[in-house]
């Protein structure tokens, strides 16, 4: 300030260069955590190659399912498989057309697994920083980047990478279809996403349970009555994608006795008081697989307050991730799908977001 400038200006520079200074502080941080957060990602990425590029044997189901691949026809694997395998139509078909065009080898089989386990790393970072504060998207991105469960299944023929892949995409429109700006159009892409979702990955329908109970209080709590209607057809959509589904597919599933029976063990008692260890032996299960925990009690502990502090901090996003939680047990419970071992893989980000919390 040179002599003679008005006090006003004065503090006007004085402000100015406070906030240039602070920015400056500010930016090796923020290049700092972006740095660690790329370098977690390429650790991820080397984990999940090196383990597809071992090309172990075909285990039982992966074989099983294989068998289903390679001698059926588009049309085929729309009928109820066989060797007692079930996986979602749009995976099969994805399966099937990488088959044909690259060709019927283990690597092939496995290549939309890898893809899936390799964007996924990506992805869940691009979520976490949406979900979270300060450090906690580069915990979060750690956890999942270096999860035993998530790099082993990014290379198996089967769905279950996948399922954690339209988690994170689900996840992340449904934080952007908050933002005010852009609501509309950012709804319009997650309608189509799980509409989408739900024939490649069947968990998806839990997500986007979560997603459907909080986009319809965010509504509610708005009182405008576009935002209303907006959501309502959001809804619309998904359930009539479902019905669809159920007729085609899921009724299939449902009714045959051999899956229902291999994961009898995954079904949650109903009434729960009819068996009250399943509830907490289950979750505190579902810490060290699939999430990939030694230390299960702590991760239950510190999975639960961070459950409450994301409720109280921005609670559209916590109760999404809560109800799609509490969906899959519920599922359970009606004996539709079991809360066990690799078939909540899908959960991982979920739980993941909630540690780092």
């Amino acid at each position: 300030c040179q002599p003679g400038t008005p006090r006003g200006g004065r503090l006007a520079l004085e402000e100015r260069e406070m906030n240039s200074r602070t920015h400056c502080e500010q930016q090796p941080s923020s290049q700092i955590i972006s740095g660690l957060a790329w370098g977690i990602v390429l650790l991820g990425v080397l984990l999940r190659l090196r383990q597809y590029l071992a090309n172990r044997s075909l285990w039982l189901d992966e074989a099983a399912l294989a068998l289903n691949l390679v001698n059926r026809s588009l049309v085929g694997l729309t009928r109820p498989l066989d060797h007692g395998q079930g996986a979602p139509i749009g995976f099969l078909l994805i399966e099937k057309a990488t088959i044909c065009v690259l060709g019927n080898k283990d690597y092939i089989l496995r290549l939309f697994p890898l893809v899936a386990g390799i964007a996924g790393v990506w992805l869940m970072w691009k979520v976490a920083e949406s979900y979270t504060e300060g450090t906690a998207p580069l915990l979060a991105l750690g956890l999942f980047a270096i999860s035993s469960h998530m790099v082993y299944y990014a290379s198996e023929v089967k769905q279950y990478s996948s399922d954690a892949l339209f988690s994170l995409l689900l996840l992340l429109f449904f934080q952007r279809s908050l933002n005010g700006d852009t609501r509309h159009r950012n709804l319009v892409g997650l309608g189509l996403l799980g509409a989408l979702a739900t024939w490649i990955s069947h968990p998806a329908l839990f997500v986007i349970t979560g997603i459907g109970i909080s986009l319809t209080l965010d509504s509610l709590l708005t009182r405008e009555r576009h935002e209303l209607m907006h959501v309502a057809s959001v809804l619309s959509l998904w359930m009539a994608n479902l019905a669809i589904l159920f007729l085609v597919s899921l009724r299939h599933l449902a009714a045959d006795s051999t899956l229902v029976d291999y994961w009898r063990q995954g079904f949650m008692p109903m009434p729960p008081w009819r068996n009250l260890s399943w509830l907490p032996n289950a979750f505190f299960a579902m810490f060290k697989n699939p999430v990939g925990l030694s230390a299960t009690s702590v991760g239950a502990i510190v999975f639960l307050a961070g459950c409450l502090s994301l409720l109280f901090r921005r609670w559209q996003l916590g109760l999404a991730l809560v109800m799609s939680f509490l969906a899959a047990l519920l599922a359970s419970g009606l004996k539709k799908y079991p809360f066990s071992g690799r078939l909540l893989l899908f959960i991982v980000p979920v739980a993941d977001l909630l540690i780092a919390e």
